[in-house]
């Protein structure tokens, strides 16, 4: 069995990140480090003395290293690599990374390899160059929602604009426990690694009632970030900016659109997970990857530690 030491450091292999999901692109993640404090760089590529190459796209913030925030990843290779030549890869990944704790999460799409166990769960829908075939997959309660958008005048239109899609999720994500940094979704934009599907009505052209976020990736395209305001949801302007997100994905030659999962802060989205099963979405596993170190439960211990002295210190006083 191969050790951990016979991966060397292979910077050329961080090449293969740019072939997978949007997640893993420098782009990404780059826009990560810049748009939020606390992250820093910490991919890593190598390879094995028969001329295997890896590579796997991590962001790191104190330790632990996350493959990658607000995404997913997995680990690229040159070929399928071995359960024996995986563990080894990833032993050398956290040395190499300097963290305590690595975790991969990795969408199974089809034709590619399987390395961990299933830990959630994504919506996958095929594409095709042939638009009707990808129409096709959109099944009854789905296309009627598209009948009733177009009934209410509504227009779909690529855009990379960032400023009525970011007032529309800035409102409806307000009381989120969870939120996206503006700063982040503007870098990608500027980029040309996300784009925008603006929303609107034909009563009012120029008011954009609901927009959808989407990424470019080689692998696949991913349906981001939604938001809608009241016009919008009464006019299924998501139906509507999901199709076209779609449709847009299909042109440019994606062979998926990965719409998410269905879920937040682990309690299960209903109306989310309609929205996708209607548009094509075929559920498909997310899985898991990770390697702790001898270390990595003093040093969670510690940061549990230092976080609750840093809210107990914010906690205002009785007097």
């Amino acid at each position: 069995m191969r050790s951990a030491s016979s991966w060397q450091r292979h910077d050329d292999a961080l090449a293969l990140l740019e072939h997978g999901s949007p997640f893993e692109r420098r782009a990404y993640r780059d826009a990560v480090v810049a748009a939020v404090a606390g992250w820093r760089e910490a991919s890593v590529g190598a390879r094995l003395p028969d001329g295997t190459t890896a590579a796997v796209a991590l962001l790191a913030r104190r330790r632990r290293a996350d493959g990658v925030p607000w995404g997913v990843g997995a680990v690229r290779s040159s070929r399928p690599l071995t359960s024996a030549e995986l563990r080894t890869f990833l032993a050398h990944v956290r040395r190499a990374s300097h963290c305590v704790s690595v975790e991969v999460r990795q969408v199974r799409l089809p034709g590619t390899a399987s390395y961990g166990a299933a830990g959630a769960e994504t919506h996958v829908l095929p594409l095709s160059p042939d638009l009707d075939e990808v129409r096709s997959r959109w099944h009854g309660k789905g296309e009627q929602a598209l009948r009733r958008a177009a009934r209410a005048g509504g227009q779909a239109r690529a855009s990379q604009r960032p400023d009525a899609f970011l007032r529309l999720y800035g409102a409806a994500s307000s009381e989120w426990r969870n939120q996206y940094p503006h700063d982040l979704i503007r870098r990608l934009l500027a980029s040309g690694d996300a784009i925008v599907i603006e929303v609107t009505l034909t009563s009012a052209p120029d008011v954009v009632v609901g927009a959808a976020l989407g990424l470019r990736g080689a692998d696949r395209w991913v349906y981001w970030l939604a938001a809608a305001d009241d016009a919008g949801r009464r006019a299924e302007a998501g139906y509507l900016a999901v199709s076209e997100l779609a449709l847009t994905a299909a042109r440019e030659g994606a062979p998926f659109l990965d719409l998410g999962g269905s879920q937040a802060a682990g309690e299960d989205l209903p109306g989310v997970r309609r929205l996708k099963e209607r548009m094509g979405g075929e559920p498909t596993a997310v899985e898991v990857l990770s390697t702790r170190g001898a270390l990595a439960p003093v040093v969670e211990l510690a940061e549990t530690a230092a976080r609750r002295a840093v809210r107990a210190a914010r906690r205002p006083t009785s007097t």
